[in-house]
């Protein structure tokens, strides 16, 4: 068979097993035929991507996309589910580029499937960060190639400006996989450079813009905002991910190279920087799931990996209902201290439930100690692989 053959080949397999998980995980957390709140905006941008309109209309990628496709205005939600299936499709075909088998590759993607970082989006259609996921997968696939690279992070960023705190954990894979600094020295202005040009541009013709670069700019958060975030990101993070964040931790102290840990740690540090200044960090912490991802890619290759992670999403599953039903009322005492919840968690929600904050601490420590004594005996005992 020819190349081109192969790779057409390989890419229907990935693109059936992203079908065949996106249904599997429809029996879970079933699906919404419908844009809902913000999706809605995304939707009717949809009908005139470059007519400025609506409070968001610098995020122009997707609309662009569902127009050119023809699924734009009420057909928006079939683009949006779509995108969710390539982006489970690319998490398989990538995990089997990097040696896993497919039904490895398959299972690894289905455990993630059953999260609520994946789940979320199934019921919060036409929201954009199912695609920023995609063009963050798509660039650690191509992480050495500097110009499809630096093209998609342009990409990201027309999608939603936030994946610009992700660029430090980028520059750092690029330097784990060898490329030079000096295409990042001039990919890396080029592409901020043609961004604040476009945002310049955008700015002048809405008339609705919710966020303008100006005032994006401007936004400054104070510390008792930020620590309040923080405990906000820690339990959406519990509530989101059940018992899956025990592979960051096993990953960091499993692994052989000394820069696992300040990879996963600087990962975090973007997360919990773009989560302090917005208060939509339940759709944020979904970015997780890619860490978890690569993180899950060596766990499925040790000796019983593939039976521990079924377990584990499994348990998860349960988890996140539990889960649910104990952080979801503190979520809402949070959030009706408005206009400023997140500082009001630390001067008056805190104080008020110390023993509910105490066990999200515990139940977050907990994790981060199992996955590293985990981690510690298979790296000891030759488990881990390399």
């Amino acid at each position: 068979m020819s190349t081109a053959g192969r790779r057409i080949g390989f890419a229907s397999m990935a693109l059936l097993v992203g079908v065949c998980v996106f249904l599997l995980s429809c029996l879970v957390d079933p699906v919404t035929r419908e844009t809902w709140w913000l999706g809605n905006d995304y939707a009717a941008m949809s009908k005139a991507p470059f007519a400025c309109l609506g409070p968001f209309p610098h995020r122009v990628l997707g609309p662009l996309l569902a127009h050119v496709l023809g699924l734009g205005g009420d057909d928006y939600w079939i683009f949006h589910h779509a995108v969710l299936v390539l982006l489970l499709a690319s998490l398989t075909g990538i995990a089997v580029s990097r040696g896993l088998s497919w039904a490895r590759a398959s299972l690894l993607t289905l455990a993630l499937s059953l999260t609520l970082g994946f789940a979320l989006f199934k019921t919060f259609v036409g929201y954009s960060e199912p695609l920023s996921f995609l063009l963050m997968v798509l660039a650690l696939a191509f992480v050495r190639r500097s110009v499809l690279f630096w093209s998609l992070q342009l990409l990201a960023l027309l999608n939603h400006e936030h994946m610009v705190f992700f660029w430090p954990w980028l520059l750092l894979q690029r330097r784990l996989a060898g490329t030079s600094w000096r295409a990042d020295a001039i990919g890396a202005p080029a592409v901020a450079a043609a961004y604040v040009l476009f945002r310049l541009v955008v700015d002048l013709g809405a008339t609705a813009q919710l966020y303008t670069l100006e005032n994006q700019l401007d936004w400054a958060t104070p510390s008792l905002r930020m620590i309040g975030m923080c405990v906000l990101t820690t339990i959406y993070l519990l509530m989101t991910y059940g018992l899956m964040p025990v592979l960051l931790a096993w990953n960091a102290a499993s692994a052989q190279r000394r820069s696992a840990v300040a990879d996963i740690a600087l990962f975090l540090l973007s997360l919990f920087a773009l989560c302090s200044i917005a208060l939509d960090t339940f759709r944020f912490v979904g970015y997780a799931l890619i860490p978890t991802w690569l993180a899950g890619i060596r766990f499925v290759q040790r000796r019983h990996g593939p039976l521990i992670l079924a377990a584990l999403a499994a348990a998860t599953v349960g988890a996140i209902r539990l889960q649910q039903r104990t952080f979801a009322p503190l979520v809402q005492t949070i959030m009706a201290n408005q206009p400023d919840p997140a500082t009001e968690i630390v001067r008056k929600v805190i104080p008020e439930q110390p023993w509910l904050f105490a066990g999200v601490g515990v139940a977050a420590a907990a994790i981060v100690a199992l996955g590293i004594v985990w981690g510690r005996r298979d790296r000891r005992l030759g488990l881990a692989p390399p």
